[in-house]
């Protein structure tokens, strides 16, 4: 026999007093606990240790259907005892004034067949027996020192006359659990497959083993999902035969807590105590300690109370505690989660809570519980200005898991009704501009009455959709309304004009104020000005506004441009962070199709940088194929693909598409999408420097009238390397000295990595390596793996006195990192064997890595190998 689980002190405690009952010592115990606990099985075993000792055991079991048949359990006793029960008095015809005499005389013959050989009685479910034996129990434990009886009774409580010693087992616990599992189901020590099952059971034994023993008889294959099943319809059905055993009244009373919980206390009556005590014992209320006046029913009882009841009357249910709740001054939460369940009430009252709850668990984070609360609130009558507002919160927090629902929602808020402000800019601030324009045709788009800068707010939407804008905007006006700066900034920033008078307006739009779009347009502006500082500290701050009022999508938006921001700084490491979190607060089907060909755009040029083209590739790959908006973008982020893939052609090809694009839309500024410089490349690696020549005057043309350090430096840094100057070491060196000025630190790192190349050619090692290791501490800081292996190359070579070819040495931050391992491994020495071991990959693997690093480097195997990255 598999001995009981977790209950050693309850099984010594039995077998101490079946072995005194044996000495001729009388005892009582009482096995006390809610349904499943395991009182049967305890039971049993004190009847196995019983016979053990031949001590004589009578086993009697009170019945629910038999609690009004008086001397139902006293029959049992009788029976079992026959011959010596034979003697007792015809129990079925003692009338209620006998009954006292009757008990006396039973008593009495019990005690003497105990005196011939101790005596057993065990009784199970005492608390159900009728009142006839519960009264001769009674008498029997009040003189048990006159005869070696013991009784041993299970129950919800202890028989209320006599001194009882109670047990009271406890739960499994989750080792006990596993125990069992095992035990029944035969698996070894190890498995720890069916862990679900035994929490499922909440640590009732009398759920567990039934159903794990049921599916082990049946023959059938038990797998995880049918022991789970097994054991939930166990303990759905001993909750079911216990809520069967309960009085109609204290049903009712259930059915409250179900709904209720804790919000609505019992009244203070003389019964409540009784009533609380009653559900405790059947187990009913949850475990671990409760305040007396507060019950609160196990959740999946409550769930089980409530499944069977007819859906209209539950809704009544909930409206009529929601109104107790709500008399009593209950919490605004747990009123708000009773209204859930509840018909629309009519009552101010109730759409006040439910938004008040909604908007809070937007604050924290929760949108589905948000956007059930909201969305119930919009069922009660409320006045159409809140209306208004409720709706854009519901958007709100729907946002995420609803994107489509969404956006709906604010393109009719934004089309009709107050607070069409708010519905507009939290459109614009995830990018959707478009939506923003049909909604708001021109001639619907001036300012009216509670609907201030509606219209400034219309530039913006056209400006993100790449439509005209009339310019013309009166200076002072503009410096005076910090919407209509943010609009103003933007413009001139995209356009490439007037960089003093674009970074004055966007300071003034990134100012604290309600709207965010136009601060967001002041901060993109300020990326575009080189004030990266400025931009990276008014988007943190938005971004803790956005997140603090629960606005998810806006805060994801705002997110996207710190990782832009950060990218732009060479700060790649933060960058990915920021994006990883945009996408964590709105994943990429969510956002609008324009700004999501910007984020995976971004990630694509992101990973380039770091020197993962695969990793470029994976995002490119979720693109959709036949996307309009923002599909210059992703030819961009194609085409650096294509080039640090060896693949020029393709670059050259998705690189002047994407300058017709923005040319189209007005796109001017080249600190925007640096499309010439990479054609200019693409270009000189066809053999047509030519038109390399003509795209690079254009990109140094374009640059000097925006004027910033970056953009000039960049222009500067590209005709140098692609423009074959006579004079290309002069032009790399004005190219650094601007951009040592600039906040773009990697292209800083390239002007010095090509700068030191320059200076090996001509001989002058020293400050080649002077240069290349500036270059590489630079880029190791800024994670950027291909142009570190350049600069340290660079100066390995420096230092040992070799020449590196200018075109082979570019090319290193072409592989990608796993090919720049396996080919620095082979420039020092290893074969092929020792480097598939060193890599952790097959040898095939090796061959291919290093065949795609000569083609890359353009050398012809080891040798050049070596004497291109600074070997010996």
């Amino acid at each position: 026999m598999t001995p009981l689980v977790e209950r050693d002190a309850e099984t010594s405690l039995l077998d101490r007093v079946v072995g005194d009952l044996a000495a001729g010592r009388s005892a009582a115990v009482a096995v006390i606990g809610p349904p499943a606990i395991g009182h049967s099985a305890l039971l049993a075993h004190a009847a196995r240790v019983a016979a053990g000792h031949g001590v004589r055991t009578v086993v009697a079991r009170a019945r629910r259907w038999e609690t009004d048949v008086e001397w139902g359990v006293v029959d049992q006793w009788r029976a079992s005892l026959a011959p010596d029960g034979s003697g007792w008095p015809p129990l079925d015809r003692v009338r209620p004034e006998q009954r006292a005499a009757a008990s006396s005389e039973v008593c009495s013959a019990l005690l003497a067949t105990a005196r011939r050989a101790p005596l057993l009685l065990l009784v199970d479910d005492v608390h159900r027996a009728d009142q006839a034996s519960t009264h001769l129990l009674g008498m029997l434990l009040r003189r048990l020192r006159q005869a070696p009886v013991a009784v041993v009774c299970t129950g919800r409580c202890a028989p209320r006359a006599g001194e009882c010693t109670p047990l009271r087992p406890r739960p499994l616990t989750a080792a006990g659990g596993r125990r069992v599992s095992r035990d029944r189901l035969g698996l070894p020590g190890a498995d720890d497959r069916f862990d679900t099952v035994a929490e499922a059971s909440l640590g009732l034994p009398g759920v567990l083993v039934p159903a794990l023993d049921g599916l082990r008889d049946a023959g059938t294959r038990v797998d995880v999902r049918a022991a789970e099943a097994a054991v939930l319809r166990r303990r759905a059905a001993v909750v079911d035969r216990t809520l069967a055993g309960l009085p109609a009244g204290l049903l009712d009373v259930v059915r409250v807590l179900a709904v209720a919980g804790d919000a609505v206390p019992l009244p203070a009556a003389r019964g409540a105590a009784a009533v609380l005590d009653h559900l405790r014992a059947n187990g009913l209320t949850a475990t671990g300690p409760a305040a007396d006046d507060r019950p609160r029913l196990a959740p999946h009882v409550a769930e089980q109370v409530l499944a069977g009841t007819d859906p209209a009357v539950r809704r009544e249910l909930h409206a009529w505690i929601a109104e107790a709740a709500h008399r009593v001054a209950a919490p605004d939460d747990v009123v708000a989660r009773i209204l859930l369940g509840a018909a629309p009430l009519g009552a101010p009252w109730a759409a006040d809570v439910l938004r008040r709850v909604g908007r809070r668990r937007l604050r924290e984070g929760h949108d589905r519980e948000a956007a059930a609360l909201l969305a119930r609130a919009a069922g009660e009558p409320v006045d159409p200005a809140d209306r208004a507002a409720l709706v854009v919160d519901l958007a709100c927090a729907e946002s995420r898991d609803r994107p489509v629902v969404s956006r709906r929602a604010l393109i009719t808020a934004a089309s009709e009704g107050q607070h069409r402000q708010s519905a507009v800019d939290l459109l614009l601030v995830v990018g959707d501009g478009d939506a923003v324009c049909r909604a708001l045709p021109l001639d619907q788009a001036e300012d009216r009455p509670g609907d201030a800068g509606l219209g400034t707010l219309r530039r913006i939407a056209s400006l993100i959709a790449g439509h005209d804008v009339d310019d013309r905007v009166d200076a002072r006006t503009a410096a005076a309304d910090p919407v209509l700066a943010g609009a103003e900034a933007w413009r001139l920033a995209l356009a490439g004009r007037d960089l003093h008078r674009a970074r004055g307006l966007a300071l003034l739009a990134v100012a604290e104020q309600p709207l965010l779009s136009p601060r967001l347009a002041g901060a993109a502006t300020l990326v575009l000005t080189d004030d990266l500082t400025e931009a990276r500290a008014a988007l943190t701050d938005m971004l803790t506004d956005a997140l603090r009022v629960g606005r998810r999508g806006s805060a994801a938006s705002i997110a996207h441009h710190l990782a832009h921001a950060a990218r732009r700084a060479g700060y790649l490491d933060e960058a990915a962070r920021h994006l990883d979190h945009a996408l964590e607060l709105l994943p990429l089907p969510a956002w609008p199709a324009r700004t999501r060909a910007m984020l995976i755009a971004s990630g694509t040029l992101l990973e380039v940088e770091r020197g993962d083209p695969d990793a470029a590739r994976r995002h490119l790959a979720l693109a959709d194929p036949a996307s309009g908006p923002g599909r210059g973008r992703l030819l961009h982020a194609r085409a650096a693909v294509s080039l640090a893939s060896g693949d020029p052609v393709s670059a050259l090809h998705d690189l002047l598409d994407c300058g017709r694009r923005l040319a189209g839309r007005g796109r001017g500024n080249p600190a925007l999408v640096d499309w010439r410089p990479l054609a200019a490349e693409a270009l000189v690696r066809l053999d047509r420097a030519d038109e390399a020549r003509t795209l690079l005057a254009e990109e140094s043309r374009a640059a000097a009238a925006w004027g910033t350090a970056s953009s000039v430096g960049a222009a500067r840094l590209a005709a140098a390397r692609w423009g074959h100057e006579p004079f290309a070491p002069r032009a790399l060196v004005e190219a650094e000295h601007v951009l040592r000025r600039s906040p773009a630190r990697l292209l800083h790192v390239q002007a010095q990595v090509e700068l030191s190349a320059a200076e090996l050619r001509l001989g002058r090692t020293r400050e080649a390596a002077r240069l290349a290791d500036a270059a590489a501490r630079t880029a190791r800081a800024c994670g950027a793996v291909p142009v570190r292996l350049h600069a340290e190359a660079l100066s390995a070579a420096a230092r040992a006195g070799a020449g590196v070819p200018h075109d082979r040495t570019r090319r290193l931050s072409e592989l990608s990192p796993a090919q720049a391992k396996a080919a620095e491994l082979a420039a020092r020495g290893m074969t092929n064997p020792e480097i598939a071991g060193v890599l952790g990959v097959s040898r095939r693997t090796v061959e291919l890595h290093l065949t795609t690093a000569y083609r890359k480097l353009g050398v012809a195997g080891r040798g050049e190998l070596l004497a291109l990255i600074g070997g010996r």
